[in-house]
């Protein structure tokens, strides 16, 4: 086990299983995860999971295609998929897994702004 993946999975159990997750493929990830961020600790290990959790879902089904089925047709065989109700391709990436959901909530908390201000607690406000 290399020390990396062994630092990932004490931080995440859910990648405990050494069977479901080897050691190269967490690795790999987090060096990838490396590309997306500079931010280190747990926004890192949010994205590892994230893309531990799409290459998962990719091998599943053969596309890693999520989102939600529209309309299903079965003689023509179509299937619609309903567009991502998100601003942007970032937040309709991160919204496939429940890492990158989690991901995108750390990053919104850590970017929210403002100053606090107002008599009350009922009148104050973020400005």
């Amino acid at each position: 086990m290399s020390a990396a993946s062994d630092a990932f999975r004490a931080k995440q159990p859910i990648f405990a299983s050494a069977t479901n997750w080897p050691d190269l493929a967490i690795d790999a990830a987090i060096a990838e995860a490396q590309n997306y961020t500079d931010l280190t600790g747990y926004p890192l290990d949010l994205m590892t999971g994230h893309l531990l959790e799409l290459a998962a879902n990719a091998g599943k089904n053969g596309t890693g295609q999520g989102g939600v089925v529209q309309s299903a047709g079965i003689d023509g065989v179509s299937v619609s998929m309903a567009p991502p109700p998100v601003k942007g391709m970032l937040q309709y990436n991160l919204a496939q897994t429940i890492m990158g959901q989690k991901l995108l909530m750390y990053l919104k908390t850590q970017s929210v702004g403002g100053l606090y201000a107002g008599g009350s607690t009922m009148r104050g406000s973020l400005r």
